[in-house]
């Protein structure tokens, strides 16, 4: 089995302050996000959702010039 690592690419994400029924891309398919997820705006321009968990263990908060950012949690 060949591994693989995840590319560094700046991506835009925002936290789910609460739970809510939305349509991404198409507009045909509704989604429902949870409190603490995040909507993430991926490298295609299309909006994926994302578990906390999984969002923290891939990504790290960086500034607008891309510097790392260290945050309390």
């Amino acid at each position: 089995m060949v591994k693989f690592k995840h590319k560094s690419v700046d991506i835009d994400a925002t936290i789910l302050k609460e739970d809510i029924y939305f349509s991404l891309d198409s507009g045909r398919t509704q989604v429902y996000g949870k409190r603490g997820e995040f909507l993430v705006t991926g490298v295609d321009g299309k909006l994926y959702l994302c578990p906390n968990d999984v969002f923290k263990a891939i990504y790290d908060p960086v500034d607008e010039e891309g510097n790392l950012l260290f945050l309390d949690d």
